[in-house]
């Protein structure tokens, strides 16, 4: 097997590995990983390259590491939600661009977004996607979103593309149960990110006009 059309399914199942996927180069369209109790490693998955689509990771309970997703450059969205022994994002450390919705909730372990630092773009390309989403909360043992800083461009090409969009379709979210996170460190980032680009954007008392919604809930300074 060298590529495939469409999406990869790897769902409900009981592998440890990802053992037969070895010579897989290309995936079309996205590679679904979900609710599979046992499996410990992806890392068969390392020939692939490129841009695959979106990427869920969901739900699989003793998963370590992302690590076989090295070759990934750029994705359409990416979910990963309720991974318990995930601690950080290495596996993703080639990637540089999302276009649409970089989402990362629920997973109990996870201590750092390491592995993010060379994604320089996240939403703003499909005219036709109707919304815009930077989502990472109920991650309890996550101490920083350092890993961001490299991002240079957030929503601006998605708001000036898109006839129907406007600034409440486009979301920045670091909040609910992130217990190990500073306010004052969250709000440093999204004004690094959102400033350059929307620069009447201004957050007060959980309002945010001039630019993308804010949300913080659940965040004590420290």
């Amino acid at each position: 097997m060298v590529s495939i059309e469409d999406n990869l399914h790897i769902l409900q199942t009981s592998l440890i590995n990802l053992s037969g996927l070895d010579n897989l180069s290309q995936v079309a369209a996205g590679i679904d990983i979900i609710n599979n109790d046992l499996l410990i490693s992806v890392q068969e998955l390392e020939s692939i390259s490129g841009n695959v689509g979106r990427i869920y990771v969901l739900g699989n309970s003793q998963l370590e590491s992302l690590n076989g997703l090295n070759n990934v450059n750029q994705l359409s969205s990416l979910y990963i939600y309720d991974n318990n022994l995930l601690e950080n994002l290495e596996g993703l450390s080639n990637l540089n661009h999302i276009e649409w919705d970089l989402t990362i909730q629920n997973n109990q372990n996870l201590v750092r977004l390491d592995g993010l630092e060379n994604v320089t773009n996240i939403c703003g390309d499909d005219v036709y996607y109707s919304s815009c989403t930077l989502d990472i909360s109920g991650n309890s043992l996550l101490i920083d979103v350092d890993a961001l800083y490299g991002v240079t461009s957030f929503g601006l090409n998605f708001e000036a593309a898109s006839n129907s969009a406007s600034n409440s379709d486009i979301i920045f979210k670091i909040s609910n149960n992130n217990t190990n996170l500073c306010f004052s460190d969250v709000l440093a980032l999204a004004e690094h990110i959102i400033l350059p680009q929307f620069p009447n954007w201004t957050y007060f008392l959980g309002m945010s006009v001039g630019g993308p919604v804010v949300i913080f809930d659940g965040l004590d300074d420290c």
